[in-house]
């Protein structure tokens, strides 16, 4: 993959928050919150299509869900949910429920019923300018997952998982995904790409968020 001098595309699976650069003065962070382009792979071909090199014709607001950006499948009867905890054959026969089945209106009897629903890939991508006085400096880069999990009391229990490291001069690797082959981790020589998977879980972001959670399951 090559890129534009001073000029980054980044098409990644979940956003960076931020990069920074190691420099003493002028702008030293720039701030990837906004409009990204983005694009749902359903059918997981964008890479052997190269989409990376291609420009996105959808937008999405980050930080934010696909569901709160409108984005993914609408509700319908034959949604299939994650962790399903119910089996409700009254809601599926009865005549007097009839109406909360039909398209466009389909009300399942539990609450936080998403408007969306979507499991799959999907890529998200942002053009940045690299700004001059960055030039042969490190860029830092920090990874955040957030977690929450809401009990039915209505207690809500949040956590993140951070992980801090560099952006590298070139792509190395070919494991994992997105953003893996250019991001080195802090006090690691290799880059999320060139990594196992095991490497990689111990220390990512994800990883750090559910240790965390955990402990209120």
């Amino acid at each position: 993959m090559k890129f534009p001098k001073h000029k980054y595309i980044l098409t990644i699976c979940l956003s960076i928050l931020a990069l920074t650069a190691c420099v003493d003065h002028q702008q030293k962070e720039i701030d990837l919150s906004g409009k990204w382009s983005f694009k749902i792979d359903s059918t997981d071909v964008g890479e052997t299509e190269y989409w990376f090199t291609k420009q996105l014709d959808e937008v999405i607001q980050l930080p934010g869900s696909m569901a709160e950006n409108g984005k993914g499948n609408d509700i319908t009867v034959n949604t299939n949910w994650t962790g399903n905890m119910w089996n409700d054959s009254l809601w599926y026969k009865d005549p007097k429920m009839a109406k909360y089945r039909k398209e466009g209106n389909v009300k399942v009897p539990f609450w936080l019923t998403p408007v969306k629903d979507y499991k799959g890939a999907a890529w998200y991508q942002k053009t940045i300018t690299i700004p001059e006085n960055w030039k042969n400096k490190k860029i830092k880069a920090r990874f955040i997952c957030a977690l929450s999990i809401c009990y039915l009391d209505k207690k809500i229990a949040s956590v993140l998982g951070k992980v801090e490291g560099y952006i590298s001069t070139k792509p190395k690797g070919k494991n994992g995904f997105g953003y893996d082959p250019i991001f080195i981790p802090k006090n690691k020589r290799k880059t999320f790409g060139e990594m196992s998977s095991l490497q990689k879980y111990k220390i990512d972001h994800r990883f750090a968020a559910f240790k965390k959670i955990r402990k209120f399951l």
